[in-house]
């Protein structure tokens, strides 16, 4: 945290719910500043604001519906005829072989898709995309959205959430395809689902840790309840650190089901088709 005094321009703030400011600049991580807007020398100019303003409304207010009914249909459709585990890779009649072919494609086109959610979602008036960086020993792409932390909410959870909309949107859609049946669309299903399942986890550098800090407003809101749980908080936590604390157990929770769900479940079935 800074009083923002020392920091070389141009940067753009936004107020946070706690009171603080947020500020970026360029290629940095946000800062926590206490000082008001005012104060500071400069401003980002154009890269605080979303593209075309209202055409960015129209694609922000689209995506968060896309979100929210994705979220919902993929549910339902869930419940109705279970989840697609590591086992779909086994199809009865499906050549392993295809159905390798058809993760990698699943994998990749779904990675591509979600990347270009962000992109597009986090363009500001009068720049180009934002670059996705790829690590080539993880296979993990990331979109730098920091700009976007001085941006209203809508714009924000956009883009933010752009990438998990199109992966629910996928999962409905590959649900409503297969409808409960082994094949491929289950397949697809299973990929899709295993993605989103690892993109929620919040204490992993991944989209479950933006949106945590953006729903919190609080982009250090993962930093501090880390320190809070190591004993190295300044203060009294707040209820963001608790419920952070809380997602992030939530989290790895969610990892040891993964490591059953697609692991041990396409293992049991392998033995199974093996005995």
């Amino acid at each position: 945290m800074t009083s923002g005094r020392s920091l070389d321009p141009p940067w753009a703030t936004r107020r946070l719910r706690s009171g603080m400011f947020v500020g970026v600049r360029d290629g940095t991580a946000p800062v926590i500043l206490q000082v008001p807007p005012g104060e500071l020398t400069a401003s980002l100019g154009q890269t605080c604001v979303p593209s075309r303003p209202w055409a960015a409304g129209l694609a922000s207010a689209a995506s968060v519906g896309v979100l929210l009914v994705a979220t919902a249909t993929s549910a339902w459709l869930l419940a109705a005829h279970g989840y697609p585990d590591g086992a779909a890779l086994l199809a009865p009649g499906q050549p392993l072989a295809l159905s390798l072919v058809l993760v990698i494609v699943a994998a990749v086109v779904g990675s591509v898709l979600h990347e270009l959610a962000h992109m597009v979602l986090g363009r500001a008036r009068g720049q180009s995309l934002p670059r996705a960086k790829v690590n080539g020993r993880t296979a993990v792409a990331r979109t730098n959205l920091t700009h976007t932390w001085v941006w209203p909410f809508i714009p924000r959870t956009a883009a933010f959430g752009g990438g998990l909309a199109v992966d629910l949107a996928v999962l409905s859609g590959a649900l409503l395809a297969a409808g409960g049946r082994p094949g491929a669309a289950w397949l697809v299903a299973s990929v899709t689902l295993l993605r989103i399942a690892w993109q929620l986890r919040p204490h992993r550098r991944t989209d479950g840790r933006f949106l945590l800090a953006h729903l919190c407003d609080d982009p250090a809101v993962v930093t501090t309840a880390m320190g809070v749980l190591r004993g190295r908080a300044l203060g009294r936590p707040g209820i963001r650190h608790l419920l952070a604390l809380a997602a992030m157990g939530a989290g790895l929770l969610l990892e040891g089901f993964i490591t059953y769900w697609w692991g041990w479940r396409l293992v049991a079935q392998l033995l199974h088709v093996a005995g």
